[in-house]
């Protein structure tokens, strides 16, 4: 069955007087300021009308809804020292309670039935056209769910056991609207699944997701789902992408999660599996946005790509957070800033990677990679942190050109161990500054630095020895071999990781 998704939202269009598909995003970095809650009590859903959210809001939330959003906070409580982000989320993103509901829809092959107003249906795909809560139960096997809302108007889809196929476009389409929440009630199953090797556009726009949203997408409840991104990806936001609840199991060709401005996530459980990354946040015209945010809960990631992928920032202040990724683990092109959580990685490339910044503030984080954490600045403040690399442990290199290279460890229990070959424990194409902590560095290379090195403060042990001072390996393992020999034996002579010509008594030769 062919959906004519153009024809289709033309009609809707005309009833609500509506929109550019997928227009340009006008959020702020945080959450709109028409929003307000904390991030560490997300309520499983309801239908007792406790939701008293008032529109405090001046500049833009007009709503008639009896579900308005009001006002923007920080995280606070038991979170607040740990994050420090300036991250938000909303009183709706983070309370899945509805009162009065706009209508009931049972999904039914050929006999969807609608109670309520604000909802067309054409064969088996239905149309939401204005603010309200919807509860939907029921399933398509091949059909399709599309908002096309005012673009003021904020609409609830509550999800009560749906399961919907499309075979040639998104099983849920958000055409337009301000924002869309997307409730999975509470012990219920879900599921959105689309085809394969479709091609669904809409004003230019491609609809590339089983899940594909031009407004802003929260996905909240305490309920369970799972989405098929049998075509390309599996949940796309051309805005922010918002989750805060659920149980929820996304298996995309891939990229598994994508909001293109943002992506924040609290309290829920995810399960990734991804063709190319695990998350994604890609807007590369704003610096405010096209960040990744992870407050709590649990995520687990198989990607064939980067794990988690952000342009700007990628902060993680809580949560736990297991990566197996063919590239690197986390990835930011600008920043990455870790304040706490559980973080398990393993991955191909860099377990960590900032081109600018990484900042390490505290958290335990087990990384086995290639190279354990890579920027042009790495400063480590607090934290357990071990690593197993088969090159650098940890790596300042020339990613960014506004700083200088630098490895600065303040605090933390640092634990180093390195393959064989040309690696180092800490390497730094500037300098290396040890002001406190506790570092432990095992194999044939310490430390490599261009610059100065230097043992302020703290605890560095090398294969089993505490040292005051570090050594500068210079090129690594690469130029040392075993010892002995002439030219022929033991590479270009030297003890194992030592300089040119290392070793004793030293020379080209080395020792005999």
């Amino acid at each position: 069955m062919k959906k004519r998704y153009t024809t289709l939202l033309a009609l809707a269009m005309a009833a609500s007087l509506l929109l550019t598909a997928c227009g340009g995003s006008t959020s702020a970095r945080n959450t709109d300021a028409s929003e307000t809650q904390t991030a560490g009590t997300s309520e499983t859903g309801t239908t007792d009308g406790a939701n008293a959210n008032t529109d405090t809001n001046a500049n833009t939330d007009t709503d008639t809804d009896t579900n308005t959003d009001s006002g923007t906070v920080q995280v606070t409580g038991a979170d607040a020292a740990a994050d420090e982000s300036g991250y938000e989320f909303s009183d709706r993103d983070l309370d899945p309670s509805y009162d009065e509901v706009t209508a009931t829809v049972t999904l039914t092959d050929g006999a969807t039935a609608v109670s309520g107003t604000g909802v067309t249906v054409s064969g088996d795909d239905l149309t939401i056209t204005a603010a309200g809560i919807y509860i939907l139960t029921g399933t398509l096997t091949d059909g399709s769910i599309t908002v096309a809302a005012g673009e003021e108007d904020k609409v609830q889809l509550v999800l009560s056991g749906v399961s919907v196929t499309n075979s040639d476009g998104p099983a849920l389409y958000v055409a337009s609207g301000d924002k869309v929440f997307l409730t999975l009630a509470d012990g219920t199953d879900n599921s959105l699944t689309d085809g394969s090797g479709y091609t669904a556009t809409d004003d230019g726009t491609e609809l590339d997701g089983a899940v594909f949203s031009c407004s802003d997408l929260t996905v909240n409840g305490s309920g369970s789902l799972t989405v098929h991104g049998n075509n390309k990806h599996g949940v796309v936001s051309k805005d922010d992408l918002v989750i805060t609840g659920g149980t929820i199991t996304v298996t995309a060709q891939n990229v598994a999660l994508s909001g293109k401005d943002c992506v924040k996530l609290a309290n829920a459980a995810l399960t990734l599996t991804a063709g190319t990354d695990g998350i994604r946040s890609d807007n590369n015209e704003d610096a405010d946005r096209g960040y990744v945010y992870i407050h709590s809960g649990t995520v687990t990631i198989v990607s064939g790509s980067d794990g988690i992928q952000a342009v700007t920032d990628l902060y993680v202040a809580g949560g736990t957070i297991n990566v197996e990724a063919s590239d690197d683990g986390l990835h930011s092109d600008g920043t990455v800033t870790v304040t706490g959580g559980t973080l398990t990685i393993s991955c191909g490339d860099d377990g960590i990677h900032a081109d600018a910044l990484l900042t390490i503030d505290g958290g335990t984080l087990a990384i086995t990679a290639a190279e354990g954490l890579e920027a042009t600045v790495v400063t480590i403040n607090d934290g357990d942190i071990t690593i197993n690399a088969s090159d650098d442990g940890i790596n300042a290199a020339q990613k960014s050109s506004a700083y200088t290279p630098l490895v600065e460890i303040n605090g933390g229990n640092i634990t180093i161990v390195m393959g064989a070959g040309d690696t180092d424990g800490i390497d730094s194409n500037g300098n290396i500054v040890i002001n406190g902590g506790t570092v432990t560095v095992s194999g044939s290379s310490s430390f490599d630095y261009v610059g100065t090195g230097a043992i302020n403060g703290g605890t560095v042990i090398v294969n089993g020895q505490q040292v005051t001072t570090l050594s500068n390996q210079m090129m690594g393992g690469m130029m040392g071999g075993q010892p002995g020999g002439n030219m022929g034996q033991g590479g270009m002579g030297g003890q194992p990781g030592g300089n040119i010509g290392g070793g004793s008594p030293g020379g080209m030769g080395g020792r005999p």
